[in-house]
């Protein structure tokens, strides 16, 4: 580590609704040490480092496969709630829940006809190959219609844990929790290009009556003469000057849902202070978590027949059934998010942008993490450049790069990697993959062992 002292910085966390907290303590935040950067790459030169201080082994992440949307066709017109039946029997015959749910094209329910989206919450290899064969010894024997099934889309978290919740306060499980919600929120960042797109920036809502709450908004409440001038002055529009706004920013609440990306995008993530479970919000009903499984959230949808998939990210679709039980989870994490920590200029520094009331890069992170901050970077670089352009004494726009002056937060992705290749290891385990066989479709699958006798592929052959 370069020479230096370190300092610490505290940061509130916000909530939306009251929550309970004991008067006697601080109210709860989280603290950061700052200090002279770690790394030697040149563009970290001279700049400070913030680091959580956060114990990330307290806490165990566990990853699960959500629910998985299957795409299938029949060639005689059927009830959408007549297959979701017939699945369901099964599953509760085998001892199984009956949580098979089914729909036509873009949700449609009530519906009929030959396009149906079945979607499996909670699913197993076990539950899985259930649902298979129900299908496909109700219709398909008579009814079959080319490859049968396709992975439509399919819903991964990781959850994160405080080990030994009943081994400490309330006060201090709750706490622990929250920042873990908080640092997943904070240091989440997607692809940018991913992020600029229509409804894609990342935003909080925490109720249903209440508008979503943008991290960096389009536009502050009221434009402040003494950034928007000198940006005009410039010849840039006077939305260039929102990112200098500290009112344009918008912390998120713990006890909101964090969203990034396009609703109805390829991709979506969310990250929730998990602590109720079956919400339904119009009948406002929902059960409460026991403590020792309430927990912080991170869950990432990926809509496999979405044209877009490709555009930004660097995703593999997984294609059919199959393919699910090869599929390597950890790639979602690398290929689609990664969590940063933010470096500085030096505390006594300053960078001349020849606006007066600016937002500061630590109020920037502190409100709207590295997202926000990586965003307050680009706006500098871009007022430094169009400075120089009109002749102004200026310093030299920075090479920002792919990652600008974010750094990986290397223990975090490490922790969520470990849990994704946990949840593709039991997915892809040889005992599971058998289960296949014995619940019937040992005629419909292939099951082949690779040279390495390690891991198996399951892919689907069915025929008439």
């Amino acid at each position: 580590m370069a020479g230096g002292t370190s300092t610490y910085l505290q940061f509130p966390l916000h909530f939306a609704h009251p929550y309970n907290w004991p008067e006697e303590l601080d109210p709860p935040s989280i603290s950061y040490r700052r200090q002279p950067c770690s790394l030697t790459q040149r563009r970290f030169e001279g700049r400070d480092e913030l680091i959580p201080q956060v114990d990330l082994n307290l806490f165990d992440a566990h990853a699960v496969l959500d629910w998985v949307q299957l795409k299938f066709f029949l060639t005689k017109k059927r009830q959408a709630r007549n297959v979701a039946r017939t699945v369901n029997d099964v599953l509760r015959a085998q001892g199984e829940r009956g949580n098979a749910f089914v729909a036509g094209p873009n949700e449609r329910t009530p519906y009929v006809g030959h396009e149906f989206y079945l979607r499996l919450q909670d699913p197993t290899p076990r539950t899985l190959a259930l649902t298979l064969s129900a299908v496909r010894d109700k219709y398909l024997r008579e009814e079959f219609a080319g490859t049968v099934f396709f992975i439509d889309a399919v819903e991964v978290s990781v959850d994160f844990y405080v080990k030994n919740p009943l081994d400490m306060e309330k006060s201090r499980c709750d706490l622990l929790r929250w920042q873990m919600v908080d640092l997943l929120r904070r240091h989440l960042r997607l692809p940018p290009d991913y992020t600029a797109q229509p409804r894609a920036r990342p935003r909080v809502k925490f109720a249903e009556a209440q508008p979503v709450a943008s991290l960096v908004n389009s536009r502050p409440p009221t434009w402040t003469k003494t950034l928007v001038d000198p940006i005009l002055a410039l010849d840039l529009p006077r939305r260039a000057s929102t990112v200098f706004h500290p009112t344009a920013y918008s912390p998120p609440v713990i006890d909101g849902t964090y969203y990034a990306g396009p609703k109805e995008g390829p991709v979506l993530v969310r990250i929730m202070n998990k602590e109720t479970n079956r919400r339904d919000n119009a009948a406002k009903t929902f059960d409460p978590l026991d403590d020792e499984a309430k927990r912080a959230r991170l869950e990432v949808m990926i809509k496999n027949g979405h044209p877009g998939l490709g555009a930004f990210t660097v995703l593999h679709s997984i294609g059919e059934v199959g393919d699910l039980y090869d599929f390597e989870f950890q790639a979602l994490r690398s290929g689609m998010f990664e969590f940063f920590l933010p470096t500085l200029r030096p505390e006594l520094a300053s960078l001349d942008l020849g606006l007066k009331g600016h937002i500061s890069e630590v109020d920037a992170f502190e409100k709207g993490g590295v997202y926000a901050l990586h965003r307050l970077h680009e706006g500098e670089n871009e007022l430094l450049r169009e400075r120089r352009k009109h002749r102004m004494i200026s310093e030299m726009p920075a090479k920002l790069r792919k990652h600008g002056f974010l750094r990986s937060f290397k223990a975090l992705n490490h922790k969520i990697d470990h849990a994704l290749i946990a949840l593709a290891r039991r997915w892809g385990r040889e005992a599971l993959l058998w289960e296949l066989r014995d619940a019937g479709l040992s005629s419909a699958v292939t099951v082949e062992t690779r040279p390495s006798g390690k891991s198996l592929a399951v892919r689907s052959t069915y025929s008439h």
